[in-house]
């Protein structure tokens, strides 16, 4: 079944704790309004996606999620995978180097981004599905 809403954007943005840099969600169902918020927005797909780049002259990262997506529904585990890319981009900008003897820097990140994820998209009313 094809879904058919209006095209909308909701996005938010927020200092990620002990680093320097903005990590911005962003809902939407549009490419046009997407690519008003994530400049460098290049996908003609919208469904989820993280990128690294400028946020109203600041160092941002982004996670794109599209609860609307008319092939693919986001689930947890894509929640959990933009998440991942997010944190990547956030170590590698602030110099965290990845490690399996010392992975608590990352394990710390990808909490707090799956963590502020769920909260907006529920304030929006938005639930990840079970089903992919």
């Amino acid at each position: 079944m094809k879904k058919t809403k209006e095209p909308y954007i909701f996005h938010k943005s927020l200092s990620v704790p002990l680093y320097r840099v903005k990590f911005v969600i962003v809902l939407t169902n549009s490419r046009e309004l997407a690519r008003k918020i994530i400049l460098n927005f290049g996908s003609d797909d919208v469904y989820a996606s993280a990128y690294f780049g400028r946020y109203r002259k600041k160092t941002a990262v982004f996670t794109l999620l599209n609860f609307d997506n008319q092939y693919r529904n986001v689930t947890h585990g894509c929640v959990a995978h933009e998440a991942l890319h997010a944190a990547n981009f956030i170590a590698d900008y602030v110099g965290i180097q990845p490690s399996l003897e010392d992975d608590e820097a990352m394990s710390y990140l990808i909490e707090w981004i799956t963590d502020e994820i769920y909260k907006f998209a529920n304030e929006k009313g938005f639930k990840p599905s079970l089903n992919g």
